[in-house]
């Protein structure tokens, strides 16, 4: 064993080589400073099956073994046949796996708006209450959230040209910022949603 790589509080659903330890490992294999990869489990490699795929295949071509040892009494080499279909189905599994924790988790905080709490950030127009983390309207903002979307339905301007007519005006978007398209955009349709009555988000 050369190096041992450690990477905490990153998601495997991220591609391995946009990690930073990650990265470090990608980059020493390629360049064939490696022979070989020993892994935990698939899941704590790839949870996305593109990425997880292309890497397989990527240190296939650069001749580096991949093994994952934590599945019995021997490693699993990824080379086999048998090994490689294993590899997929794990990798099936893992990727599943976040795709359902991503659809908790947004379906969790649309709830959490719905029902008028803040998730992680207060929206252009609302401050957060204290202890409660209940949205509570801020006037001088709900009247500027009205307009952008007057400028936008009645006088049909892009985002961009209500982002340039609000700055120009001096008007600061949340906690003082200057606008642009995304800002007026994201204003825009938070607040539409919220005028129809429907779901945010």
């Amino acid at each position: 064993v050369t190096n041992i790589f450690e990477e905490e509080d990153v998601s495997g659903g991220l591609p391995l080589k946009e990690r930073p330890v990650g990265h470090q490992l990608y980059e020493l294999a390629v360049s064939k400073q490696i022979d070989g990869i020993l892994s935990d489990n698939v899941s704590r490699m790839f949870r996305d099956m593109e990425d997880g795929i292309c890497m397989a295949n990527r240190f296939r071509e650069a001749g580096i073994k991949v093994f994952f040892v934590d599945y019995g009494a021997h490693p699993i080499d990824i080379e086999t046949e048998s090994g490689f279909i294993w590899f997929v189905m794990q990798l099936t599994m893992a990727h599943l796996e976040r795709m359902k924790i991503k659809k908790r988790t947004k379906d969790a905080l649309r709830m959490r708006r719905n029902n008028g709490y803040a998730t992680s950030h207060v929206p252009y127009g609302f401050d957060k209450e204290l202890g409660t983390g209940k949205l509570i309207p801020v006037e001088s903002e709900m009247k500027y959230a009205k307009t952008i979307i007057e400028f936008r339905d009645a006088r049909l301007w892009s985002y961009e040209k209500i982002a340039d007519e609000l700055n120009f005006k001096g008007i600061p978007a949340k906690k003082g910022g200057k606008w642009d398209k995304k800002t007026v955009s994201n204003v825009y349709k938070y607040h539409t949603q919220l005028k129809n009555g429907s779901p945010i988000n």
